[in-house]
């Protein structure tokens, strides 16, 4: 049965279109006071703050590389994923991290997103855990994923397409990250798509894994993306934050163990989650950025405009989009190259 492409996009223009309505109807000054005032408070970027990779930005703020940069950030935290989005769309922040997919999402919901930098391409911090020995068990069982027509539905959908699986040959349940290890237990599910920090419990419980996002590489990578006018009014700024990412990361990786305790202070994490989490992906730094996910390169996966083909076909088939989107216009990859040509090598 054919699906009407508007109902099915409706789903996700809805929420948001609800949440800014009503937000504006019961304070009309509440968006307008943070358009007037823009360029006198701090950078707000949001994030999920289950993902290791992400406080490389706390790092940042943590060492004063943002104050030596010269720009005033602030610095946004959420438990729940959907939260980030939710927020963002409310203009309660300006920036967010977020995995690339969704930023295609939040675009076709009226709500812009540019993209300005990749933060990290995972590797082995996404799989498929399960009771099962391969993929190919799971046929006729339950999978669990992260919303249907989600990132998390795609990258799912392409590891049983590697097993010579189709959709129809597995049952979907959509059930978050946090929560795919205790419906296996239960008996919920058989399988199902999680992340770190959530992978390692699992396996210390016996689960296996099935299939990691190195085997299907840039289907999930997570980026740093602005509101248009954040770009506009303040571009200087936009660069000396991915200046100061930059130098965190350089940090990172020449002092991991001070850089692990600074953000074990924060995360809520343990120690080995942060390290296993910063291990499952392919940090990106400024020069990767420049000649791998920000180019403009349709045959490499590393590249945000191969990725993005890939995530723009999918939407279409399921009917979530309605036309290609130009993905130069979702893609602002001025910020890097320019900042490129001024610090070839970012050295902390």
């Amino acid at each position: 049965m054919k699906i009407n492409n508007n109902l099915k996009l409706s789903r996700f223009l809805l929420p948001f279109l609800f949440i800014v309505v009503i937000t504006f109807v019961m304070n009309p000054f509440v968006l307008l006071d943070a358009q007037t005032n823009l360029s006198e408070r701090p950078v707000r970027i949001i994030m999920h703050e289950l993902w290791p990779p992400n406080y490389l930005l706390y790092l940042a703020q943590e060492r004063g590389l943002f104050e030596k940069n010269g720009v005033n950030v602030e610095l946004l935290f959420e438990f729940d994923y959907h939260q980030v989005l939710n927020r963002y769309a409310l203009d309660e922040a300006d920036g967010m991290l977020l995995v690339f997919s969704d930023v295609f999402l939040q675009n076709e919901a009226g709500i812009d997103a540019k993209v300005v930098y990749t933060l990290d391409i995972s590797q082995f911090g996404d799989a498929i855990i399960g009771k099962a020995k391969n993929l190919t068990e799971l046929k006729s069982k339950k999978v669990g994923i992260d919303g249907i027509n989600s990132f998390s539905h795609l990258f799912t959908l392409k590891a049983l397409e590697k097993a010579g699986l189709s959709e129809g040959d597995v049952q979907f349940a959509d059930i978050p990250p946090a929560n795919i290890l205790p419906a296996i237990e239960k008996g919920e599910i058989d399988a199902g798509h999680t992340y770190s920090p959530f992978i390692a419990l699992a396996t210390a419980k016996g689960y296996n894994v099935l299939f990691t996002a190195n085997e299907n590489p840039g289907i999930i990578a997570d980026v740093l993306a602005f509101h248009r006018n954040v770009l506009e009014e303040r571009p200087a700024d936009i660069e000396n934050i991915i200046k100061s990412f930059s130098e965190a990361l350089d940090f990172y990786n020449k002092n991991t163990n001070e850089a692990v305790d600074i953000i074990l202070a924060k995360s809520g994490l343990s120690k080995e989650q942060i390290i296993q989490g910063f291990k499952g992906a392919k940090l990106m730094s400024l020069q990767d950025n420049v000649l791998l996910s920000m180019k403009n390169d349709p045959k490499n996966m590393s590249s945000l405009f191969a990725s993005g083909a890939v995530i723009s076909n999918f939407y279409i088939e399921r009917g979530i989009m309605g036309e290609y989107p130009i993905l130069s216009e979702i893609i602002e990859a001025k910020f890097v190259n320019d900042l490129y040509k001024k610090i070839p090598s970012i050295k902390y």
